[in-house]
C-alpha cells in the first residue's frame, strides 16, 4: 500500500512539473500566423489555462501528502510538499512584480 500510494505522489508531481514547464514555454507556440493583440490574448489564456490546472493538481497533490503523511517516507513528503511551494512561490512573485 505504502508503495502504490508513493508512485501515485511521484506521478502527481510529475504531471504538476509538465503543467507548470508547459505553462511557460507553449505560450510562445500558440499564435500561429497571428498578430498584435490576438497572439498576445491567445498566449495569456494558454499560460493561465496551463498554470491553473498546475496548481490545482499541486493542491490536490498537497492535500494527498498532508493526509497520508505519517505513512510516507521522506523523499515522497519532500516530492509531494514541492509542488504547492513552487505555486505559492510563483504567485508571491507574479503579485510582486504586478504590484511594482
Amino acid at each position: 500500500m505504502r508503495e502504490r500510494l508513493e508512485r501515485s505522489i511521484y506521478r502527481g508531481a510529475v504531471l504538476c512539473g509538465v503543467l507548470m514547464i508547459g505553462a511557460v514555454t507553449l505560450p510562445r507556440f500558440v499564435p500561429h500566423g497571428q498578430g498584435g493583440f490576438a497572439a498576445a490574448a491567445n498566449a495569456a489564456i494558454v499560460f493561465l489555462a496551463l498554470a491553473a490546472l498546475g496548481a490545482i493538481a499541486g493542491l490536490l497533490l498537497l492535500a494527498r501528502t498532508v493526509r497520508h503523511f505519517d505513512r510516507l517516507g521522506p523523499t515522497a513528503r519532500v516530492v509531494g510538499l514541492m509542488p504547492a511551494v513552487v505555486t505559492i512561490g510563483g504567485l508571491v512573485w507574479l503579485l510582486g512584480w504586478l504590484r511594482f
